[in-house]
């Protein structure tokens, strides 16, 4: 079983991991051609797009996810899938529509220019295009295609790496260029999978309002804890607005695109994780399962993120321009934060198990208020370096109540000893890295040392595991 995760992890999750961290690819094309102000505006407009992706896609590919597995009729999930499909496509498509009647408004409004207005135009475009990409790769993972799930990635991947690039370096489009790329990138790789699906007869023109009823009962619960979880990563562009400037906001930015590296990880997880949970539920043993996956994923979330930490400085000599290298510190943070945030998709079983998805809209909006309170105080008082340490502080506490909230539900018996130790060592370093300036030898000898004792760490649990079992 646990192979079977990890080669879902590396076919599914690899493949989904670099189409979501295309912009960290993109970084020293971008870095050489944006200054911090550009980037700032580019984020704006992604910030924009993100929320609505969230509220068009109303969780659609969840309620897929969950049902998917309880009908082996195929007349039966074919309904299920044609339902969401065009459930998506039409609610992506409103928003579409009212998202570029209103650009230029919504760009003057927060960058007090209307000239950024047409690059939102282009986004809501993007929006429906990458909507149907994101539930129908979803669905080809449910369907068990990893080679054509592999193939229709590199396809929207490719496309938009080689588009981005030649309208931003050889047409002079400049912002522009990187939302045209995005968008042949999605529309293409949306096109080919739509026509796979209808061939193979996966995807149907109907659509059952009672399949609509079920599936919104499951999924418009998490849809509040989505935007929560939303605005618990993108409020903070609002908020270094409202206190610092636009090129802390581009700095902040490209800290977050480097910290995105880690991001493959999470992704990778996230697609492989919840159909392999599901798959598993009637397994008698499928709680010690569970708890194996959590331990292992532990050490070497934990041991990827120390390795990171060590290097920001060089990461970002490597990837940026001089005047981005200020953001470094950022970055450390962000990685800290972003590998939690694995760690918290393996622990948040209990809503989905039960059906009671409403706690993990109440989860996010617990994380996302104390986010809030922690940007208000922080960053007035020490600057940009505040906003990473806020979520940083939002996703610890967001990870123990996932955890506690999870047990009460669906008991699992996770080992709080087996992620304290990896964690409280990886936190005094994160601190330390910080506070201190060591040079490259150090930081070398330091790394090696971790490694050791994750090391020992990984196989005394690997030994441990082997003789209960």
């Amino acid at each position: 079983m646990l192979r079977r995760l990890f080669k879902d992890v590396v076919i599914y999750g690899i493949a989904g991991g670099l189409s979501k961290s295309l912009m960290f690819v993109l970084i020293p094309v971008y870095t050489r051609y944006f200054t911090p102000d550009q980037y700032g505006i580019i984020d704006l407009v992604a910030t924009t797009l993100a929320f609505l992706t969230v509220v068009g896609m109303l969780q659609m590919e969840a309620a897929i996810g969950r049902f998917f597995y309880e009908t082996e009729d195929d007349k039966e999930r074919r309904l299920y899938i044609s339902t969401a499909f065009w459930t998506v496509l039409f609610v992506s498509l409103a928003f579409s529509l009212v998202l570029a009647a209103v650009s230029t408004e919504i760009m003057e409004f927060l960058t007090g220019d209307r000239r950024y207005g047409k690059l939102l135009l282009i986004a809501a475009f993007i929006l429906p295009a990458s909507n149907l990409y994101a539930f129908s790769t979803a669905l080809i993972r449910y369907l068990k295609q990893p080679v054509l799930y592999g193939v229709f990635s590199l396809i929207q991947i490719l496309l938009t790496l080689f588009f981005s690039i030649y309208f931003v370096v050889y047409t002079g489009w400049e912002m522009e260029g990187v939302f045209y790329g995005q968008l042949i990138g999605f529309a293409t790789a949306s096109i080919v999978i739509i026509i796979y699906l209808l061939r193979v007869k996966s995807l149907a023109f109907e659509w059952s309002k009672a399949v609509i009823q079920k599936f919104l009962k499951f999924s418009l619960p998490q849809v509040p804890g989505l935007l929560g979880n939303w605005a618990n990563r993108y409020v903070n562009r609002f908020i270094i607005l409202g206190y610092l400037s636009l090129t802390d906001l581009g700095l902040y930015t490209v800290a977050l695109k480097v910290a995105s590296l880690l991001r493959l990880a999470e992704e990778a997880i996230k697609m492989a994780w919840s159909p392999f949970v599901y798959e598993n539920l009637s397994n008698p043993d499928h709680k010690i399962l569970f708890k194996k996956v959590l331990q292992y994923v532990t050490i070497m979330v934990f041991a990827a993120v120390s390795f990171l930490v060590l290097f920001t400085n060089e990461i970002f000599e490597l990837l940026t321009t001089p005047e981005y290298q200020s953001a470094s510190p950022l970055a450390s943070i962000l990685f800290y934060s972003f590998g939690i945030t694995i760690l918290i998709q393996l622990v948040l079983l209990g809503p989905a198990i039960t059906k009671k998805t409403i706690y993990n809209s109440m989860l996010s909006l617990l994380s996302l208020l104390v986010n809030l309170i922690c940007l208000v105080v922080l960053v007035p008082s020490i600057g940009l370096i505040g906003v990473p340490i806020s979520l940083a502080c939002s996703t610890i506490t967001m990870f123990v109540a996932s955890w506690i909230v999870s047990e009460r539900l669906y008991p699992i018996g996770f080992s709080k000893l087996m992620f304290f130790v990896p964690f409280a060592i990886t936190t005094i370093l994160v601190v330390a890295m910080l506070k201190f300036e060591l040079d490259l030898v150090e930081r070398i000898v330091i790394c090696c040392a971790l490694a050791v004792v994750a090391g020992g760490y990984f196989l005394n649990l690997a030994a441990k595991l082997k003789i209960k079992k």
